[in-house]
This record gives structure tokens, sequence and C-alpha cells, in this order.
């Protein structure tokens, strides 16, 4: 597939992310109130780690797609299911989980950020390489 962004320079970017982002969690899990959360944490980067690879090899096939009405229409779906998934798992959490769970709110909220700013910077690559063709 030609786009911007390929598959390699994509992966790399991404398993930087991930190890940055699991050895900011190590640290940051290893002291204080955030060390019970530990755990959670980890899965949580795991969840968003699918998600954005699942959003980019999805994207990059549609980028190739003659109707290019299909990559706008995947950038907002996937963005409200992702923005609605986590406003869900939140709300749940906060009826079912003890209030010192709040640290954990904090790394969750703070991974949604750093994958949403990594999606969107890799899917206008991908738009910008639409852009060049069409």
């Amino acid at each position: 597939m030609k786009n911007a962004l390929n598959h390699r320079k994509f992966l790399v970017r991404f398993a930087l992310l991930v190890l940055v982002l699991s050895g900011v969690l190590y640290a940051l899990h290893s002291f204080g109130p955030f060390m019970p959360f530990r755990k959670a944490a980890f899965v949580a980067l795991a969840g968003f780690s699918v998600f954005s690879l699942q959003l980019y090899f999805v994207a990059a096939r549609v980028s190739v797609s003659n109707n290019q009405h299909h990559f706008t229409q995947l950038i907002m779906v996937s963005s409200f299911a992702k923005m609605l998934l986590t406003i869900g798992l939140l709300f749940l959490s906060n009826r079912l989980l003890p209030p010192d769970y709040k640290y954990f709110y904090l790394t969750y909220i703070s991974l949604y950020m750093v994958f949403t700013f990594f999606e969107v910077s890799m899917l206008m690559r991908i738009a910008k390489s639409i852009g060049k063709r069409g």
C-alpha cells in the first residue's frame, strides 16, 4: 500500500510509543498511591495499543479505496466508538470500584490522550497521501 506512512515506519513509531509508555507506567506505578493499579494500567495500555493497531491497518486499507468518504467515515466512527467506550468504562468503574481508583483514572485519561494524539497524527499522514493521490 502506498501512503505517506508505510507499515514499517508506523510499526517502529508504535513500538517506540508503547515502549516509552511501558517504562513511564512501570516507574509511576512503582511507588505511592499508584502502586495498586499497575496491572490495570498495563491492561489499559494493551487495550489502547490493540485499538490503535487495528485503526491503522483498517485506515491504510480504506485509504486506497476509490470512495474517499470511507476514510472520513472511519475516522468519525472510530473516534466516537473510542470516546463512548472510554466514558462507559470510566462510568462503570466509578460505580463498581472504590473511590481510591482516582489514581487509575488519571493514568487512563493520560493514556487516552497520548494514544488519541498518536492516532490523529497517523491518520493525518494517511489523509495527506490520499490528498496527493486524488
